[in-house]
């Protein structure tokens, strides 16, 4: 069996670093390879369902899907990218076309918003801000290098982090530059750019040094740095310790998960460590019950009490199937995987509850939920809207 690897970006031209590179990207593409983990045929069969998914409304507004880009959601529609530049907003009840605008720029990754802004960022180093209404430009602002998670948005700021490993905030009406952090970047990490989070006046990142750091989001000060992580190993590949999946807040604690390094729990103030478990994750983690909810690297779906970081439940019946972030719905947590399913399991103990067939395409990107709705993206572009109904 054959598991996924995230991609990597390759700093160096070191030929001893490229020669590995290239025999793990082999390794990954070819079915002879062994992997730790179960197998796929332990994928979740149905008959076990306690309730049922139902799609309300199917659209396929993109020409090229990619596993890079989401969705924004907003309060009465959400917006996707396309990788031609294309941008639509889709109504949330119907799945309706509202508008679609052609930019010349090829997103990085999913936009991000503000209610009022579409935020995009692209790889050729700029941020795009639209009109959430129409669609219409307001600004483009440059940055030092893609930008290939979602901006953020937060008091008329936008923050967002480079592949670069730079932290930029713009003006939110005009693009503006008003501070830019940076910090190091290594030789070998993970393809992509971290997603920076916001609380309380504070911008937290994580970097793919294992680093985690606070500013003040109008001065951009600093306030903290701390180890998430530290690089271990003989190779570049074995020091990898990339903090990918974007910080998460409960107003108590900052939590923040590495790539082959650990899971932890840091005071929002001072960055003081209160906890720390050891898993590997490049994924954005979920929370609800009291439970952080992360997707590890052997598709593993766990539960860690956010107060102590004990296990509270591993569900691993998924091995194998490259499942996506988990999002959280009323009692459940839920997961896609590469086979276009979503999956639905309890909250309490992990058990799995339902289970539906979206489409013939993976579902990679983090499902999204407003009210009652679950919102996916496959990664042929459509997008799909569900409803979770108990069975009888």
């Amino acid at each position: 069996m054959t598991r996924r690897r995230p991609a990597l970006t390759v700093i160096s031209r070191s030929r001893a670093l490229v020669h590995a590179l290239l025999g793990l990207l082999l390794c990954a593409s070819m079915t002879g390879c062994s992997s730790t983990g179960s197998s796929g045929s332990q994928a979740l069969q149905p008959g076990r369902d306690q309730v049922a998914v139902r799609v309300v409304w199917r659209s396929s507004p993109r020409r090229t899907g990619s596993s890079l880009l989401g969705l924004a959601l907003l309060t009465d529609r959400l917006v996707v990218a396309d990788a031609h530049g294309q941008v639509t907003a889709l109504a949330t009840d119907s799945g309706k076309v509202l508008w679609k605008r052609e930019t010349r720029y090829t997103p990085g990754g999913a936009p991000g918003t503000d209610g009022r802004r579409i935020l995009l960022g692209t790889r050729d180093g700029q941020v795009l801000a639209l009109d959430a209404t129409d669609g219409k430009t307001l600004w483009v602002a440059p940055v030092s290098s893609e930008a290939l998670s979602p901006p953020q948005a937060a008091d008329d700021r936008i923050v967002l982090q480079t592949a670069d490993s730079h932290v930029f905030c713009l003006n939110g009406h005009n693009g503006k530059l008003v501070w830019e952090q940076e910090s190091l970047h290594p030789v070998l990490a993970l393809r992509g750019s971290p997603t920076p989070a916001t609380d309380a006046g504070i911008v937290y990142a994580g970097f793919a040094s294992g680093q985690a750091r606070a500013w003040r989001l109008d001065t951009g000060q600093a306030l903290w740095e701390a180890t998430v992580a530290a690089p271990g190993g003989a190779s570049e590949l074995e020091r990898m310790v990339d903090i990918h999946a974007q910080p998460l807040l409960d107003g108590e604690r900052v939590y923040m998960v590495s790539y082959q390094g650990q899971a932890v729990a840091m005071d929002p103030a001072t960055g003081q460590l209160l906890w720390s478990r050891e898993l590997s994750s490049y994924k954005h983690m979920a929370q609800g019950f009291g439970n952080l909810y992360i997707t590890n690297t052997r598709d593993e779906l766990l539960a860690l009490d956010q107060t102590t970081g004990a296990a509270v439940w591993r569900q691993d019946a998924l091995a194998g199937q490259e499942i996506s972030a988990p999002a959280v719905l009323g009692n459940y947590v839920l997961t896609g995987d590469k086979e276009g399913r979503l999956h639905v399991f309890s909250q309490s103990d992990g058990q799995p509850v339902g289970t539906a067939k979206v489409g013939d395409a993976a579902l990679r990107a983090q499902p999204q939920v407003a009210g009652h709705s679950i919102y996916v993206y496959t990664e042929d572009g459509s997008v799909v809207a569900l409803d979770l109904n108990t069975l009888d």
